[in-house]
């Protein structure tokens, strides 16, 4: 019950049926007061194909606005998309307040250290700690590989910094390999901080 002088919403109107074989904006857009429904597999318009639960709500004066949300039952995603008059804007993901899962970096035989990666909502990969081993001048060290699903959407060659504050590059190949690229004698450990999208 609300509280006494709390404003009281009007609430959207439930669909038994599930909409079916049409598409899901055409429906959204004649309808005519807010509503809740579901679609289902051969509903098009939707972010993607599945079953999902669906709420339109109208904006005043002429309903010339309204925002469709759906929430896919399976993945728990949420989408939305906001008709402008005569259009639709097309569907956007709502972000859920998720931390990302942090793994320990698998490292190279002959390294040691401490280096963990991890990858956001929005499938950006960060690598970030401090490598111990021999790192030779003037070579390209592999120290190693990001698992699939963490490998980079591009050929990347990043800066990083090592012992003394010596400046060496840090590549990041499309097949996962991390490689660290030293241009100066002395360097023992190497400290990584690099982030990229994801394949």
């Amino acid at each position: 019950m609300p509280a006494l002088g709390a404003p009281t919403a009007k609430r959207a109107v439930w669909d038994a049926v599930l909409v079916s074989q049409q598409s899901a904006l055409a429906w959204a857009a004649a309808q005519k007061e807010p509503k809740q429904c579901g679609f289902d597999p051969h509903t098009t318009d939707t972010p993607y194909e599945g079953y999902w639960c669906a709420e339109l709500t109208l904006h005043a004066p002429s309903n010339q606005w309204r925002v469709l949300y759906v929430t896919n039952v399976v993945t728990l995603e949420r989408w939305f998309n906001i008709y402008n008059i005569d259009r639709w804007l097309g569907w956007r993901k709502v972000p859920l307040a998720v931390a990302p899962e942090v793994h320990n970096f698998p490292l190279a035989n002959g390294f040691t250290g401490d280096i963990i990666y991890y990858k956001t909502q929005e499938n950006i990969c960060t690598v970030s700690g401090c490598i111990y081993g021999t790192f030779a001048k003037d070579s390209y060290i592999s120290i190693g590989y990001l698992p699939e699903g963490f490998h980079s959407a591009h050929a990347l060659e990043l800066p990083v910094t090592a012992s003394y504050g010596v400046g060496v590059r840090c590549s990041v190949a499309t097949d996962g390999n991390v490689t660290v690229i030293i241009s100066t004698s002395g360097v023992a450990y190497v400290y990584l901080n690099i982030s990229f999208p994801c394949a």
